[in-house]
């Protein structure tokens, strides 16, 4: 008996999943200087993102503002927004939810030796900052 089964090797294929990502730019004003700036930004950007096939565009995010904390930049809140709602994809899943994350924000809010009163920061008066007055 003549046993001699052929064998077909199916060469493995890396899964291609396709990362939905975004681009933000910020530039703090209008000048000239600084919009060639913002140009260079997205160019650069976009050509990173093209260069890696597991990735798609979903969208390009500009602020023309100041980077303080109190300065409003809609196009960086509209882009955690579409982080929330999944349109741009984290590379990693959350490792805790978003209920224990506050949760563990205001903990530390509460334990820190800092308080802020009126936009300032200053120290409390106790030396363990947990003790209570």
């Amino acid at each position: 008996m003549n046993f001699n089964p052929k064998v077909t090797v199916i060469p493995a294929t890396k899964s291609k999943t396709v990362k939905k990502v975004g681009i933000y730019c910020r530039v703090s004003t209008n000048h000239m200087e600084q919009l060639k700036s913002l140009t260079a930004q997205a160019a650069f950007l976009t050509r990173m993102v093209s260069h890696v096939q597991e990735w798609r565009l979903t969208d390009i995010y500009i602020d023309i503002c100041s980077g303080k904390a109190k300065t409003k930049r809609p196009e960086f809140n509209r882009m955690l927004d579409d982080c929330k709602t999944y349109l741009i994809e984290h590379h990693h899943p959350p490792i805790i939810s978003y209920e224990t994350f506050e949760k563990t924000k205001k903990e530390k809010k509460k334990r820190s030796n800092i308080e802020e009163t009126e936009g300032e920061k200053k120290r409390k008066k106790t030396k363990y900052s947990f003790k209570k007055k």
